[in-house]
Order: C-alpha cells, then structure tokens, then sequence
C-alpha cells in the first residue's frame, strides 16, 4: 500500500505541475501516468477495505 500511495502522491504533483503550467510539455510516459491515476485509486481502496 505504501508503494501505492507513493505513486499516487507522484501523480497529483504531476498534475498540480501541469494544471499550473509549469514546465515543458508531458512526456507520453507522465500522460500514461496520469491516465492509471484511476486505477491506482481503486487498486488502493481495494487493498484497504481488504485490509
């Protein structure tokens, strides 16, 4: 789970970054990012109502 919020705090800060205008274009590897946030999400709901 650890692991899991790690990544998920990875792609909130891309996206504030982002959203902010800061920086150069994303590259397909953060877009890709980006585009599991939602499944990293309920991945993490799983495991804790698991827990």
């Amino acid at each position: 789970m650890k692991n899991l919020r790690k990544k998920l705090r990875q792609v909130e800060e891309l996206r504030r970054r982002l959203e902010g205008g800061a920086g150069p274009r994303p590259s397909p590897e953060q877009l890709q990012k980006l585009a599991r946030r939602g499944a990293l999400e309920a991945e993490l709901r799983a495991l804790e109502l698991g827990s």
